[in-house]
């Protein structure tokens, strides 16, 4: 048995080396695997901020804002969907919760531009 598994091996000799990616394959393979509940999460994230976003009259933020990180900007507005974003029954966020929308924004932003720092690194 042990022989014909190395006749196998002389044919084959780079058998344990999974077959060349093509650059479609790695961009896929360099995104990760992201669990369900996080793209959930994100997702309610960003819907939430986008209907605020929507829902300001006098001032909208910049279509781009999430995409392109202007820090600048990112300080101006972010504090104000913090304070301005409510439930659907217009009462504040628990503490928790905008953690929570704060991070899948920060996720989401990150996965459209990985050069984007983070939150945390704005002042």
């Amino acid at each position: 048995m042990a022989e014909a598994k190395e006749c196998e091996d002389e044919e084959r000799p780079f058998k344990r080396f999974k077959k060349a990616t093509n650059d479609e394959e790695f961009q896929e393979i360099t995104k990760g695997y992201v669990p369900e509940n996080t793209k959930k999460s994100t997702a309610s994230a960003i819907r939430v901020f986008n209907e605020w976003k929507f829902s300001r009259e006098d001032e909208q933020p910049p279509g781009n804002l999430l995409t392109d990180g202007n820090p600048e900007q990112l300080n101006y507005w972010i504090p104000r969907f913090v304070n301005e974003a409510r439930e659907s029954d217009r009462q504040p966020y628990p503490p928790r919760t905008i953690n929570q929308l704060l991070a899948g924004i920060q996720r989401h932003m990150l996965t459209e531009n990985h050069l984007l720092p983070k939150f945390s690194t704005y002042s």
